[in-house]
Parts: C-alpha cells; sequence; structure tokens
C-alpha cells in the first residue's frame, strides 16, 4: 500500500497490480485515489487491478486500453471480469475501432456473448467470432474456436466444421474437436435441428 504513493510511476503501476492480485478489497479506496495518476500506463495498471476487485471505478482507463496494441488484451480481460452491461457496451465500440488488435477484438466479441448475448452487439460479435475462423493467423483463428467453444451456439457449428475439413484447421484440430463437442453438449440434441 505503502507503494501507492511512490514517485516512480512504475513502482505504483507494479504495487497496484499487485494488490489487485491479492484480491483485498481494503485496496479499492487507495486504488481510486491513483486513477488520477498522471501516467496513463499507470492509470491503466490501476483500473487493471480496480478491476480484479470486482471494481468498475476505471472502466474509462480499460476503454482507453482498447486501443493500444500492449494492453488491448488486459482490457478486454479486465471489461469481462467486471461483466455488467456496460463492459459489454465498451467492448462493443472494440469490434469496431481499427486500432483494436484483431487478438483482443476477437476476445472481446467472446465476452460481448458471455456478458450480454442479448446485447445489440449480439451480431457484430457473432460476425467477429466467425470472421477470424478464416484469418491467416493461426493463433487469431485459435481463439476464435476457444471462444466460440465457451459461447458458441447452432450458429457456429457449420463454421467450426468447414474450418475443421479446410487446410487451415489442420493444426487446430483437436481445439475444433473439443469446441463442436462442447456445444454439442450445450445445446443439446434438438438444439442442432
Amino acid at each position: 500500500m505503502a507503494a501507492l504513493d511512490d514517485a516512480d510511476p512504475q513502482v505504483v503501476a507494479a504495487a497496484a497490480l499487485s494488490l489487485g492480485a491479492i484480491g483485498d478489497a481494503r485496496a479499492i479506496a487507495p486504488l481510486a485515489g491513483r486513477l488520477e495518476h498522471r501516467e496513463a500506463p499507470t492509470r491503466f495498471d490501476v483500473a487493471y487491478a480496480l478491476a480484479e476487485l470486482g471494481d468498475p471505478t476505471g472502466r474509462d482507463a480499460l476503454a482507453a486500453g482498447l486501443g493500444d496494441a500492449e494492453r488491448a488484451w488486459d482490457a478486454v480481460t479486465a471489461l469481462a471480469r467486471l461483466g455488467t452491461a456496460d463492459d459489454a457496451e465498451v467492448l462493443g465500440r472494440a469490434l469496431l475501432s481499427k486500432h483494436t488488435p484483431p487478438e483482443a477484438t476477437v476476445l472481446a466479441a467472446g465476452a460481448i456473448l458471455k456478458i450480454a448475448p442479448a446485447s445489440a452487439h449480439r451480431d457484430a460479435a457473432r460476425r467477429v467470432l466467425l470472421a477470424a475462423l478464416a484469418a491467416r493467423k493461426i493463433h487469431v483463428r485459435g481463439i476464435a474456436v476457444e471462444q466460440l467453444g465457451e459461447i458458441g451456439g447452432a450458429w457456429a457449428i457449420a463454421p467450426l466444421e468447414k474450418l475443421g475439413r479446410s487446410g487451415k484447421g489442420a493444426e487446430l484440430a483437436e481445439s475444433i474437436v473439443a469446441a463442436l463437442r462442447t456445444i454439442a453438449e450445450r445445446i443439446g440434441p434438438e438444439g442442432r435441428a
């Protein structure tokens, strides 16, 4: 806690992240007081720590991180952890931003469908996930497969099966099979019809 008053912004950021990881809610008030730190990276780390503690006070700093290649993944992760309709709305903006890296965009799409499956961003999130199955980079395809396994419904089965039959799906074969199995279990036999 004392390190939150350090003159070095990196020390403040490290202390904030440590407090978030520890998970003690008594750190919320001291952390919230550091959201106005002069350094944007430190503000982001403080906001991330607050999200780990379930406090949405730093949502704006997390939203600002969505367009930063170094912070976008963590921003999506933190907003998903908060998991409210407001967070889904912020994540929906990430789907439209050209500044959000593809990996984070795909993760955001999955998070939206977990948090608010009936939100105004539902269709866009589905489109992002399905388009990512054809991405040039295998890790982006892998993230899409993972997300579809977690939240996909009948709408995800045919595209996953198509990827599984293609050369782009060869390295992801096990993940695709696992995702399809999880979806089938979730929707049941009548859901596939």
